[in-house]
């Protein structure tokens, strides 16, 4: 059930009709994450995504660079 809680909290950051740029989009789903604590859980989804972070995520972001995600134990690679 942890990917419905996942997409769950996007339509809800979705929602939020204060939120006006890409980062004030990122803070308000991770502070959503984290106030469900399911944060690890949706950073081991996403790790194993890779597609879903090209979508989400620039070319040399934190989540997209391998040696970061295996570093902090949510990668798969």
């Amino acid at each position: 059930m942890v990917v419905a809680e996942f997409w769950q909290t996007i339509t809800d950051t979705r929602r939020i009709r204060d939120l006006r740029t890409g980062a004030g989009r990122g803070r308000a789903w991770l502070r959503l994450a984290l106030q469900r604590q399911l944060l690890p859980a949706f950073l081991l989804l996403l790790a194993a995504d890779t597609k879903l972070l090209e979508l989400w995520y620039e070319e040399g972001a934190l989540l997209r660079s391998e040696d970061c995600t295996c570093a902090a134990g949510y990668g798969n690679r």
